[in-house]
């Protein structure tokens, strides 16, 4: 038999390729491998592995061919918290600047800050894993970073688009596009100026979610319709050795198991449930990062909807905060304010836990204190007596307001709904507890009961807080005599049957 010629890989001119051999995810299986391999470095080569990427990286963080070759210019990673993305964007910089090619880059964060302290500065920026011999230089008063062999990047913010207009650039990265306040402008900008040189490559970072523009990105093509994105899919798990304790206590634990963790975890883009009563539209699109002024602000509520049972596998009691107030003076996503001239409702705290009624209880009394709340709601229907007694032992001083829910779940929250729909209910992106590195938000579990929730399924606790919040606020429902009058608005929303 004549033997097969002996072939070797070709050469990409990228080092994290080309030099890679042994990888740190082969030596952490063996104790023994990792001692010796340690032993084996001289002291330069030890100072040296910090910043050898083919050796720390897994292989879906290493790039792509089809991307590296021009055959595919835009590498997409959408990835679940905590898969190392930003890490992954990071290095693919570093690597290019590395080979020489690259001189003249682009960088585009949502804002100067997420820019500074994610994309540069972080745990898992360019100023932490950039070697010296590179000699990056961040000068953020000029909004560009050097490094010594001549190489720059330019910094834009999805924040202002018209900035991005006309730069012309040979790399470009682009970090959470769904969070900038013009994405498609701003994107369309930066990639009509990815012009220079004789491969320039996009690299997008991107937690799922499902925008039209998300998917368009995905989708895009060539002139002559072969497709330009390589898109890399990554879960948390498949960095779960380098993930710290703390955080799959907090965050994995927060949404295994949930609809919410197909998205967050699996980095799966998520549709709207058609038949659910609200969309993520009119939450996300209605969103702010700031309230009305003190004399603007009208009432502020606790709302307290508790589990039967306190176990580990109990429902959440419910506990929601919601602010009624002046309409805000600009959206996070600056969208047009609708109703300017009536009251909008802001949820300003989610502090939904499983607990005894102890627990529950001193918690919404902290909760009504620091949120300065004029009244604690709770439902009549459901153990009145017993909430608002534990609630008066926790020491809870506020007015004790109860509501007396319809029947129907459905018609109970026909009402957030439609203000949720006319634009006049505001999740409060709150800069103290919003972890802008991992786009995480106290307030996410309870958008994401309301967006799946569908008339006929029992309700979550959030959601049923939330709701006798705002019936309280503004009692169109007031009694059960709307209850008919609610449905048969329902039934031509929905346009069938209940």
């Amino acid at each position: 038999m004549r033997a097969e010629p002996i072939t070797t890989p070709v050469k990409t001119g990228w080092k994290c390729i080309d030099d890679r051999t042994l990888t740190a995810d082969m030596l952490r299986r063996d104790k023994e491998a990792q001692e010796a391999f340690i032993n084996a470095l001289t002291p330069a080569e030890l100072d040296a592995l910090p910043f050898d990427w083919g050796f720390w990286a897994r292989n879906d963080q290493l790039p792509p061919r089809d991307w590296i070759t021009g055959e595919k210019y835009i590498w997409c990673l959408r990835c679940g918290r905590g898969w190392g993305k930003t890490r992954t964007a990071g290095q693919a910089i570093i690597e290019a600047v590395r080979t020489g090619k690259y001189k003249h880059l682009s960088l585009c964060g949502a804002t100067a800050e997420e820019v500074r302290d994610i994309m540069i500065n972080g745990e898992s920026g360019l100023a932490r894993y950039c070697p010296p011999s590179l000699g990056m230089v961040y000068k953020p008063s000029i909004k560009k970073v050097f490094f010594s062999n001549g190489a720059v990047i330019s910094i834009f913010y999805g924040s202002e688009p018209e900035k991005s207009r006309g730069a012309q650039s040979d790399w470009l990265w682009c970090d959470e596009i769904h969070k900038w306040q013009y994405p498609e402008e701003t994107f369309d900008n930066l990639l009509l100026g990815l012009r220079l040189g004789s491969n320039p490559l996009c690299v997008v970072t991107s937690t799922p979610k499902p925008t039209a523009f998300t998917k368009r990105l995905e989708g895009l093509t060539t002139s002559d319709g072969k497709p330009c994105v390589h898109v890399t899919v990554g879960s948390t798990y498949e960095n779960k050795s380098n993930l710290s304790p703390a955080f799959i206590s907090t965050i994995v634990s927060k949404y295994e198991g949930t609809r919410l963790g197909q998205q967050e975890l699996y980095a799966q883009i998520l549709d709207d449930n058609p038949n659910a009563l609200f969309k993520k539209d009119w939450i996300e699109n209605n969103k702010v990062d700031a309230l009305p002024l003190v004399a603007s602000r009208y009432r502020i509520v606790v709302s307290v909807d508790p589990a039967a049972s306190h176990t580990a596998d109990s429902n959440h009691t419910g506990i929601i905060t919601v602010l009624e107030g002046a309409a805000p003076e600009r959206l996070i996503s600056a969208a047009t304010i609708q109703h300017k001239n009536e009251s909008h409702y802001y949820v300003l705290a989610d502090a939904s836990l499983i607990g005894t009624p102890h627990q529950w209880g001193v918690t919404v009394k902290a909760l009504a204190e620091t949120q300065k709340a004029d009244t604690v709601v709770i439902e009549d229907n459901q153990g009145g007596d017993m909430v608002e007694s534990t609630l008066i032992n926790a020491g809870v001083t506020q007015r004790i307001q109860r509501v007396r829910a319809v029947h129907s779940k459905l018609a109970r929250a026909l009402n957030s709904s439609t203000l949720c729909e006319q634009g006049r209910i505001h999740f409060y992106r709150n800069p103290l507890s919003y972890n802008a590195e991992h786009g995480t938000d106290p307030l996410d579990m309870l958008e994401d009961e309301l967006c799946n929730w569908q008339p006929g399924d029992d309700s979550p606790d959030r959601m049923d807080a939330f709701v006798h919040a705002i019936n309280y606020l503004k009692p169109d429902l007031k009694d059960l005599a709307h209850e008919d009058a609610a449905k048969r608005a329902l039934f031509t929303v929905l346009g069938g049957g209940l």
